[in-house]
């Protein structure tokens, strides 16, 4: 890690980052709980700010629950030009309505 990160990233100042994977503390494992707790931060209306982050794009593209990387395409383009009405309507599609409703049950 270094000493004064760089980000390339938008970073929310006013809530808790997610993790950055491959650390092996405990306070920055990344699992589904912690995908839950950061999630349930944003409003649907920030959808873009939410998954705007390097870590949870590499958590999403991972995930085994709900296999969403075959899906991220059009999100990732989306993210990379700044388009959040893309990323908003990504967010509509049966794949994130379902990671949605695992998180709401969690």
């Amino acid at each position: 890690t270094p000493k004064e990160p760089l980000y390339t990233f938008p970073v929310p100042q006013d809530r808790k980052q997610f993790p950055v994977e491959n650390r092996l503390l405990e306070s920055s494992i990344q699992d589904f709980n912690c995908f839950a707790r950061y999630i349930s931060q944003f409003r649907s209306a920030e959808f873009f700010d939410s998954v705007a982050d390097f870590h949870v794009l590499i958590f999403l593209a991972a995930l085994d629950i709900v296999p969403l990387r075959e899906f991220m395409g059009s999100l990732l383009e989306s993210i990379k030009i700044g388009d959040r009405d893309g990323a908003r309507e990504w967010s509509y599609l049966d794949p994130w309505s379902n990671l949605q409703a695992l998180v709401q049950a969690s």
